[in-house]
C-alpha cells in the first residue's frame, strides 16, 4: 500500500501530508520543510527541494512536483525534514512516506 500515488510524467496534484510528532500536529512555525525522495532501495535522491508550510499551527506541508521528477514509474521512499528553531527532526521517524509513480499509457 502506498501513501500517494500519480502518473509518470504528471506535475498534479501536489503531494499534501499533516506531519506529526508524538500523536500531535507538528507545529511548523518558524520551521523550514525539505522532499526528499529516492528510488525504494536506491541511494541518490531524485528530489531533495523546498516543500511549502500550507498551515504551521496544523503541520500542514505541501511538495509541488517539478517537471521531470515523476518520469521514472517505480516504488520511492520519501521524508520531510523540517528544520526547527533548534534542531532538524526528519519526518516520518520510522519508515518512509511511500511513492508510487505509476505507467501511464504513452
Amino acid at each position: 500500500m502506498s501513501d500517494f500515488v500519480i502518473r509518470k510524467g504528471d506535475t498534479l496534484p501536489a503531494l499534501r501530508m499533516a506531519l506529526t510528532a508524538n500523536g500531535a500536529a507538528f507545529d511548523l512555525t518558524g520551521c523550514s520543510v525539505v522532499f526528499q525522495l529516492r528510488a525504494s532501495g536506491g541511494t541518490s535522491l531524485t528530489v531533495d527541494a523546498a516543500a511549502t508550510v500550507v498551515s504551521a499551527g496544523d503541520g500542514i506541508v505541501q511538495y509541488a512536483w517539478q517537471a521531470g521528477e515523476t518520469s521514472a514509474p517505480g516504488r520511492y521512499d520519501g521524508q520531510w525534514v523540517v528544520t526547527t528553531p533548534v534542531g532538524v527532526q526528519t519526518v516520518p521517524t520510522a519508515g518512509f512516506v511511500r511513492v508510487v509513480i505509476a505507467e501511464g499509457l504513452v
